[in-house]
């Protein structure tokens, strides 16, 4: 059986998340919704591969996916057996600008 990685969001992706929402719902709940069934989908999966997305280019300690328009970057603690979510962006934003190395 395959090891299972915990998923932990810290608050600035939790704060990333909110903001989607908020911004997915003034157009729809539909919106809101498919973005979080496709982000659930990916989570489930990313517990039992954890590296089964590319590093991202310019800062290759995260790795990313992305759900819509939006890019999740995450780092995997083999100690710990965690997935930690670090930030959720819209691909619009200053990447960059907002991961720290």
């Amino acid at each position: 059986m395959a090891t299972k990685y915990h998923i932990k969001f810290l608050s600035a992706a939790r704060s990333d998340l909110e903001s989607a929402e908020a911004y997915l719902t003034q157009y729809s709940w539909e919106a809101a919704r498919d973005f979080y069934a496709a982000l659930d989908e990916v989570l489930y999966s990313l517990q039992t591969m954890p590296y089964m997305f590319q590093e991202y280019d310019r800062l290759p300690q995260y790795r990313r996916f992305i759900v819509g328009r939006y890019l999740v970057f995450y780092r995997v603690n083999e100690v710990n057996k965690r997935i930690v979510i670090y930030r959720v962006l819209h691909s619009a934003q200053e990447i960059n600008r907002h991961l720290k190395e």
